[in-house]
């Protein structure tokens, strides 16, 4: 438990500082970090963070995992419209999946059993910032 909750606090005050700064600060001379996903993908671990504005996006990761413990956290805030969704999967078989359509903050997920292939992410319009981390669990 202690994992999960330290977990959600890694991703939530990154997510509460970026969203709490005038959006002036994102701009670098024409550009903007709005539908931009950042995204980082390492062993064991596999991160995504976006700031979204009518997004719409369908991206299949290879990733790799060596364990089969999980703990999965996703954080929505600022949530205006469309939909998106997160699926774990081994080769075939999805064995976590999460839709995103609100606000939500989901920190205590652990799996066990699969160790991930491929992790799937698809926003369809959506408008919010999103922040996704999944990790082996030690």
């Amino acid at each position: 438990m202690y994992l999960s909750k330290r977990f959600v606090l890694l991703l939530v005050v990154p997510l509460i500082s970026l969203v709490s700064c005038d959006r002036d600060w994102f701009i670098m001379g024409e550009q903007s970090s709005i539908n931009i996903p950042t995204i980082g993908n390492t062993n064991d671990s596999f991160g995504l963070n976006v700031q979204a504005k009518s997004f719409t996006y369908n991206r299949l990761f290879d990733v790799s995992f060596s364990s089969d413990s999980l703990v999965v956290g996703v954080v929505v805030v600022g949530y205006q419209s469309g939909s998106g969704k997160l699926e774990i999967k081994d080769e075939d078989v999805t064995f976590y999946s999460v839709t995103v359509n609100n606000n939500m903050v989901i920190g205590d997920v652990t799996l066990k059993g699969n160790v991930p292939k491929k992790i799937s992410i698809v926003f369809t319009k959506f408008t919010g910032n999103v922040s996704v981390g999944i990790v082996a669990k030690q």
